[in-house]
């Protein structure tokens, strides 16, 4: 009896130690899994899943254009309102600044890409950091500056495209007027068949939500030289 006694006790002890060893593994999993988007330990910032905070806000924000205005708000869900808004490490480009209430707001004086974290603090006191990304791209220009010069009713056509800025672009006839028998798509392509001669000047606006440029252009339309076995052209002399 009594060594059967010791054997039972052998094994319950030995199934005991493989639940507290169960236990402890999975806490160790659940402690390992990771919260919001850039929530770091190391800074002290618990993580989403700690403080029910969530930063939704894209790691790299929409970009920026230099010389003009941006403004975006960051995101954040859980706790409860109102937030207040921080950078606790890294830069923000020069010209730019985050505002209390989420906000950045500015105009970039340098081209630059640069990574900042930002904390975000629930009326109660929980916190949630993120890393982000903020981009400056030149500006926007026009790549196509002087427009060739088109003949009449022979078909025309000149892509026009913008380089830097915030693409995509739609484009359109700001003020002036096109060669008659002309048309500016929105994608920026300047076709169709002139059917009048002379000189004509308008502005073409590209745009998209954060960049804007336009462009001058006079086209001239000249009359059409005559194709081969065509007639003579008339004489000057009368």
């Amino acid at each position: 009896m009594r060594s059967f006694f010791h054997a039972g006790a052998a094994a319950s002890l030995a199934l005991s130690s493989i639940a507290l060893s169960s236990i402890a593994t999975g806490c160790g999993g659940g402690g390992s899994r990771g919260g919001a988007f850039g929530a770091s330990a190391s800074t002290g910032a618990p993580s989403s899943s700690a403080s029910g905070l969530t930063i939704t806000s894209a790691e790299r924000l929409p970009v920026a254009v230099l010389g003009e205005s941006y403004r975006e708000t960051l995101a954040v869900t859980g706790g409860s309102a109102p937030y207040s808004w921080s950078v606790t490490s890294g830069l923000l480009p020069a010209g730019v600044a985050l505002g209390p209430d989420g906000t950045l707001t500015g105009t970039p004086t340098s081209q630059v890409t640069t990574s900042f974290r930002a904390r975000a603090t629930d009326a109660t006191g929980k916190l949630v950091e993120a890393d982000l990304v903020l981009e400056v791209r030149p500006a926007a220009a026009f790549t196509v500056t002087a427009l060739p010069v088109g003949s009449l009713t022979v078909p025309y056509s000149v892509q026009l495209d913008v380089t830097g800025g915030a693409p995509p672009y739609t484009f359109s006839i700001a003020s002036g007027t096109c060669a008659s028998g002309l048309a500016l798509s929105t994608t920026g392509l300047l076709s169709g068949t002139p059917t009048a001669d002379g000189s004509f000047s308008f502005t073409v606006r590209a745009e998209s939500p954060r960049s804007t440029v336009t462009q001058f252009y006079v086209l001239d339309v000249t009359v059409a030289p005559p194709t081969s076995g065509g007639p003579p052209p008339a004489s000057g002399c009368g």
